[in-house]
């Protein structure tokens, strides 16, 4: 996004990141881009931009596949409280300006030139 990299020094080291991020997640066949740890600070910063759901979220200790997996009790079906707030949709053209907002008022050093790992060098995917 051209406002982010014209952001200053942070945007086009974010821009530069985000820009690989997406050819990865791309290649892998993903059309949606999740921005996970960007939207819980923005969340924290700036909660009205969000919808919002309270749930009950545990993690599996004992599955056979799933060990380690957090699991969301969408439907109440253990009656216990719920005590996560998951986002569930948000406000994205007031979301992106305000983290170019906030983008621009950090200090950076010049970075220099930045440039991006071609396509043949991606990860693949993990499964």
């Amino acid at each position: 996004c051209d406002r982010l990299r014209d952001s200053g020094e942070v945007g086009r080291l974010l821009n530069a990141i985000s820009e690989n991020y997406i050819s990865v997640l791309r290649s892998w066949g993903n059309k949606a881009i999740p921005l996970h740890d960007a939207a819980a600070v923005l969340y924290v910063l700036v909660p009205e931009l969000f919808e919002t759901r309270k749930v009950c979220i545990d993690v599996e200790t004992r599955g056979e596949l799933t060990t380690g997996e957090t699991v969301a009790d969408w439907l109440n079906h253990w009656g216990r409280p719920a005590q996560t707030t998951v986002l569930m949709k948000v406000d994205a053209d007031r979301a992106h300006d305000a983290c170019v907002e906030r983008l621009q008022r950090l200090k950076f050093p010049d970075l220099g030139e930045l440039r991006i790992l071609s396509k043949e060098v991606l990860p693949k995917p993990f499964c």
